[in-house]
Parts: C-alpha cells; structure tokens; sequence
C-alpha cells in the first residue's frame, strides 16, 4: 500500500480531522494534501522520523482492547496489540 493511501486509511480509522492530524505533524494542511495524493513524500532523511511520528500519533488514539480489529481492511494480519508501544512500532515498522 502506498505511503498516502495508508495515511488516508489511518485518518479515516482514527476518525480525526486531516487538519488536525497535520499540525500535530508540524506540516501544512497543503502540504499533507500533496503526500495524501501522491504529489509529494517525506525525503529519505525524514521518512523515519515521519514515520515515528506518525505511529505515536495514531498509536496514541487508536490503541484499546480489540484494536487490532479496526486495521483487518488495511493489514493482512490479526495481532491483538498488548500495549500502545507494540501497536506503536507495529505501525512504525510497517513503512
């Protein structure tokens, strides 16, 4: 899955506004439409600290008994998380 598309799929689970989600990454609205559309990545450099971010992000608000139950659309597996931390690193280790 492409690095926009999984964005997009994580925003939609999270149910939290693209807005949102942007300023809590230090980024524009516009400049994370350009990624969710393809027209712009991270640069190698800071794909990884995107990604941690990212993950801690959604880790943060979509972390709770059963949660791996909202990710079967978008994951080919079914894991139940223990922790925060492990869906955090599951999610920052999937990229």
């Amino acid at each position: 899955m492409k690095s926009g598309k999984l964005l997009e799929e994580l925003i939609d689970i999270a149910q939290t506004p693209k807005t949102d989600f942007a300023i809590s990454m230090n980024m524009t609205p516009s400049g994370l439409s350009k990624i969710l559309k393809g027209a712009r990545l991270p640069l190698l450099k800071e794909k990884r600290e995107f990604s941690r971010q990212a993950a801690a992000y959604f880790a943060e608000i979509l972390y709770g008994y059963g949660c791996y139950t909202k990710f079967m659309n978008i994951f080919p597996v079914i894991y139940d998380f223990n922790s925060r931390y492990e869906l955090e690193k599951f999610l920052y280790l999937y990229d």
